[in-house]
């Protein structure tokens, strides 16, 4: 009978929580990014529409020729279908509610791991379980791009070691907790690179 050791476990039980935060923060900037082309689309509709039904009136009131309103609204209406063409081909709002469920599906496998886990070990009676769980979760979300994925993983470790720092120093202000998160970095990599030349 195939065996799962806690090894392996408590790889899958930490890829878990990456993945998640991963697909949390492609969610989120998918979602900004969305919120930005459809705040520029209705921005350059709106004004599209103003400077059509009411080109003279703006230019009087304002004092502006007629070439410049007229310039305006070429302007807006390419904006308008810029912002149309960008929509339909990156697709950020797709891609947000992709990721979105990603998270909500590896978070529900998550949950099963830490429902089973007892006192820091897993129970081998489980174990297969817990492993099955976490393939099928994985298989069933959407892959994080390869040139994102370094990227992602820094930011979440440091997110981990500053919530970590943060927790043993609670009054201290979050962003001198931010400079000694990447001071402290700074240094583990120069010692492991002069015990590398070292040798």
């Amino acid at each position: 009978m195939n065996t799962v050791s806690e090894e392996e476990l408590d790889r899958q039980y930490r890829v878990l929580k990456q993945s998640i935060a991963m697909h949390s923060m492609l969610r989120d900037q998918y979602t900004r990014l969305a919120a930005v082309l459809d705040i520029s689309l209705l921005a350059a509709s709106v004004i599209f529409c103003a400077t059509t039904f009411a080109c003279e009136y703006i230019s009087q009131r304002l004092g502006v020729p007629d070439q410049i309103v007229s310039d305006i609204l070429g302007i807006s209406s390419i904006i308008a279908f810029l912002a149309v063409l960008v929509g339909m081909v990156l697709n950020w709002k797709g891609k947000a509610t992709l990721h979105g469920e990603s998270a909500k599906t590896l978070t529900n496998a998550l949950a099963l791991f830490r429902e089973t886990r007892i006192d820091d070990s897993w129970p081998t009676e489980k174990a297969l379980v817990l492993s099955q769980t976490y393939w099928d979760a994985s298989q069933s979300t959407v892959p994080i791009p390869d040139k994102r994925f370094t990227a992602l993983k820094a930011r979440y470790l440091r997110k981990v070691e500053v919530s970590k720092t943060a927790s043993c120093c609670p009054g201290c202000p979050l962003f001198l907790i931010r400079i000694l998160v990447f001071c402290r970095s700074i240094c583990s990599l120069a010692k492991k690179q002069t015990k590398t030349d070292t040798k």
